[in-house]
């Protein structure tokens, strides 16, 4: 009897094994153990490589090459069919790493195939990340890969926005949440930041904390500073095999007071480096960081304190299966929106990559990203969900953002694909630490006192965006005394002085300009209003029938405009 039991135990063991063998001979073995969806941090292995903020500058990062294949499968291609081969070679020093594949927001479901086993990438507009080492060869001097997709179409960025062969350490960052906070309750003087880090060991034995430093790298072209700082070691238990862990770097030892905000986009560039020689563990991820803290505070929005006056226009992602603009059309773009006196971007749709809010860091516009699920997202709501938390991870480190406004919706399961989206993000009243975003506003509708965005703005007509340069201008002029010939100009921004500027002035009447002049050198404070004498008679001048037309333009060039641009204008006629 017991000689039956083994056998047939031995008989079930067979055919399974059978199994097992076809499935990898014919590539259909499920990975998904591999697979991680949502974050993605580009790793370097110096800070001198992380601070160019270029992932094809980091010695951690092999660029693949793509070449369509012209007859898949031996000739026996399908017409419905694309296939693209991809090929890198593995660095020397990658050795002792685990080697990843980041797809960076699939655009259409694909197979990949590795090494003759295959793994179906279906999580569309979700980043998602392999881990194949388990399935590439030990001492492998080349990765080659093979992706099919059904459909002709034109390009390998068809299928997804970009494609990294990456190398991670034993213990690897995982992903990284920076955040600003005031240094003294109630005082907007003085801020600072922390980032906060998830790791997770890659190993097949646990790693202790204590033989892991960390240290941070801060640089800063205003105020000229340096600073070089180590953080404290986090006396944790060991990590176990494939497990995540937490460890947060409080940079509180400096109170910032250039802060960052849409007219003063002041940034740090900060690296962050996770060492072991024991474990031979060096790697660095990068931020750039503006210091700033957001509320919202009986429907307004407050940047440092301050409530900001909203200039807004809207801007939509372009969907997954059209070509997103290029970093130079964005670059374009974001100039002339600060030429026309914008400064935010009430923004819908999907990012595909950190452009558009990178370009916002540097340049100085606030960001609205609104999260509205559509009638047929509402058909596969775990998607959504995954997609909108991808979004979140991607673009939450940038200080554009101000806040997410949720979509008005009377469906019920919209309703509930929104809400879901809201308690992912968290709040910071009752942090929890799997909350994705708990310290930034939550809006249900537009803030309290901004118009409504202008869609559609390089559409407009040359009139239409003037009227609008005009309604969103930073100065306030009026003609205080007409016979003394003075006016009064206020500087409508909350934080940056108006420095340099220039006006120019002129009389005219129907036909004929009677007089003009310039004004040069003006400062304007934040908030406040200065008299200007106009060097002219008015009792002679200004009488009925007549015009004064007053143009202010900056005096010195600016990051986005020329010097002698028109930041505002008034005219009055008597």
């Amino acid at each position: 009897m017991i000689k039956k039991r083994i056998l047939v135990l031995l008989l079930l063991f067979l055919c399974a094994a059978e199994q097992l063998f076809a499935q990898l001979h014919e590539g259909s073995v499920n990975l998904e153990k591999y697979v991680s969806y949502g974050p993605i941090l580009e790793p370097y292995r110096s800070f001198e490589e992380g601070l160019t903020f270029d992932p094809k500058k980091s010695s951690r990062v092999a660029l693949l090459k793509w070449v369509e294949a012209t007859n898949p499968d031996n000739g026996n291609s399908l017409a419905n069919q694309q296939v693209f081969t991809g090929e890198a070679i593995v660095p020397e020093g990658w050795a002792n790493d685990k080697i990843f594949l980041y797809i960076d927001a699939p655009k259409v479901p694909f197979a990949l195939e590795v090494n003759g086993i295959k793994l179906q990438v279906s999580k569309i507009g979700v980043n998602t990340s392999i881990n194949l080492s388990p399935i590439i060869k030990e001492g492998a001097k080349s990765v080659t890969l093979k992706l099919i997709a059904k459909g002709q179409r034109q390009a390998i960025t068809d299928l997804a926005q970009d494609f990294l062969l990456v190398a991670r350490p034993a213990l690897a960052l995982s992903s990284a949440y920076i955040t600003s906070h005031l240094v003294y309750k109630g005082h907007y003087r003085g801020l600072t930041w922390t980032a906060g880090f998830r790791v997770q060991n890659l190993s097949d034995t646990p790693l202790r904390w204590e033989y892991i430093r960390h240290e941070t790298y801060v640089s800063s072209d205003v105020p000229p500073v340096r600073v070089r700082a180590d953080s404290l070691t986090p006396g944790h238990e060991p990590i176990q095999p494939g497990a995540k862990s937490r460890w947060g770097v409080h940079h509180n030892k400096e109170m910032y007071t250039h802060f960052w905000t849409a007219e003063t986009p002041n940034l740090l560039q900060v690296g962050h480096l996770q060492t072991s020689a024991r474990y031979r563990i060096q790697e660095v991820v990068s931020h750039k960081i503006g210091v700033r803290v957001v509320e919202e505070k009986q429907g307004k929005l407050l940047v440092n304190g301050v409530p900001v006056k909203l200039n807004p226009v809207a801007f939509q992602h372009s969907s997954l299966s059209e070509k997103p603009a290029s970093r130079e059309e964005l670059e374009a773009f974001i100039i002339r929106l600060k030429q026309h006196n914008v400064n935010t971007l009430v923004v819908t749709g999907l990012p595909v990559n950190e452009d558009l809010y990178e370009l916002a860091d540097t340049y100085g516009l606030y960001v609205i990203q609104k999260v509205e699920p559509s009638a047929a997202s509402a058909a596969d709501p775990q998607l959504w969900l995954l997609q909108q938390t991808s979004m979140v991870y991607r673009i939450r480190n940038h200080p554009s953002l101000l806040a997410w406004q949720l979509g008005n919706s009377t469906r019920k399961t919209e309703k509930e694909m929104l809400q879901a989206f809201a308690d992912s993000l968290g709040n910071a009243s009752s942090y929890r630490p799997h909350d994705l975003d708990p310290y930034r506003p939550v809006l249900f509708s537009s803030p309290l006192g901004m118009p409504k965005p202008v869609a559609g703005f390089d559409n407009l007509s040359d009139e239409a965006k003037k009227q609008l340069k005009q309604q969103y201008q930073p100065l306030h002029i009026f003609l205080q005394d007409t016979t003394a010939g003075k006016i009064v100009i206020r500087n409508l921004q909350g934080f940056a002085p108006l420095t340099n500027l220039g006006l120019d002035w002129e009389i005219s009447d129907s036909t004929t300009i009677l007089k003009q002049g310039s004004i040069q050198d003006i400062q304007l404070t934040p908030q406040r209003a200065q008299t200007i004498q106009l060097p002219l008679n008015g009792k002679e001048y200004l009488k009925s029938g007549k015009c004064l037309r007053i143009s202010v333009r900056l005096g010195k060039e600016s990051a986005w405009a020329s010097q002698g641009h028109e930041v505002a204008w008034k005219t009055f006629c008597l």
